[in-house]
């Protein structure tokens, strides 16, 4: 009986051995699981706003670029507009040349016609006879007719000279036309560049258009780098918390697993504890009335 319950004892020794090394090992994994699941939580919290700065950082980063694509358009309508104020320049040179040639051409006709006309007093002169009346006072003695030009153009030469001024007065009035239409066109291109430039510049810049806008490129391309550094950076810290976020459901789904476990285990290990308490008990009892058989206290 003895022998039975040494066996008895040392069972439940090794059992109670083998439940408290378990459940020593799963406290540890449920203390490694509340470690994790601690730092998990204090990078989510860390990590807490990341989607809403993600979600302002590809707004920014879309009004850059269309920041950036308005700046260059807007930069090469201004060089297209200065080219044609270039232009301008070229034609305006050229209307003041022609209108120079058409007052060279008014003042040679001018000239021609009142020579040609001066002349013709000599013309009627040279028709006068003594006795015969005037034409032009009706006077019958002509003492001091006067006499022809030896250097007057003819009717036909004179009204060449007229024709050519005419002709080179028509050719300026349509440059003038052609100067006052693309003048006026240029002037509302530049009033709606400017416009325009106005919502995309500080409205106080005070440098030439040009060299705002080429800034304003500038300034805008380094800030959409940064924005798509940022974008890059807050698209792996939104990775990394989806991450986080999944390992702590995981760690959580062990803990629920696990802590019924634990409870169950130390339930065994109490009742392995009762078991060997009682089982020690007998075998001590056993032990006693071995040693003292015949003494009625036992």
């Amino acid at each position: 009986v003895l022998a039975q319950q040494d066996g008895e004892c040392t069972q439940l020794e090794h059992n109670k051995a083998t439940l408290t090394q378990a459940l020593t090992q799963l406290q540890i994994k449920l203390e490694q699981l509340e470690e994790e699941t601690q730092a998990c939580s204090a990078l989510l919290t860390q990590l807490d706003g990341v989607e809403g700065q993600l979600e302002r950082l590809r707004s920014e980063t879309q009004q850059a670029e269309r920041r950036l694509i308005k700046s260059k358009a807007l930069f090469a309508q201004e060089q297209q507009l200065q080219q044609q104020k270039n232009a301008l320049q070229t034609q305006e040179t050229t209307y003041q040349q022609a209108l120079a040639q058409w007052k060279q051409a008014r003042a040679r006709a001018d000239q021609a016609q009142a020579a040609f006309l001066a002349d013709q007093a000599g013309v009627l002169a040279a028709q006068l006879q003594d006795g015969a009346p005037c034409p032009v006072c009706g006077s019958t003695h002509h003492p001091h007719p006067a006499q022809p030009s030896q250097q007057g153009l003819s009717q036909e030469e004179t009204q060449q000279l007229q024709a050519q001024a005419e002709a080179q007065y028509q050719h300026c009035t349509q440059l003038a036309t052609e100067l006052s239409t693309l003048h006026g066109q240029l002037q509302a291109e530049q009033t709606h560049l400017e416009q325009e430039a106005a919502e995309l510049l500080d409205d106080a810049q005070e440098a030439p258009l040009s060299q705002a806008l080429e800034r304003c490129q500038q300034e805008t391309t380094a800030q959409l780098t940064q924005l798509q550094q940022n974008v890059t950076e807050t698209e792996a810290q939104c990775r990394q918390r989806t991450q986080a976020q999944e390992k702590l459901e995981q760690l959580q789904a062990q803990r629920t697993e696990l802590e019924p476990l634990l409870t169950q285990q130390r339930a065994e290990l109490e009742t392995v504890h009762r078991q060997y308490s009682a089982a020690d008990a007998r075998r001590g009892e056993t032990k006693k009335r071995l040693l003292f058989p015949t003494r009625p206290e036992v």
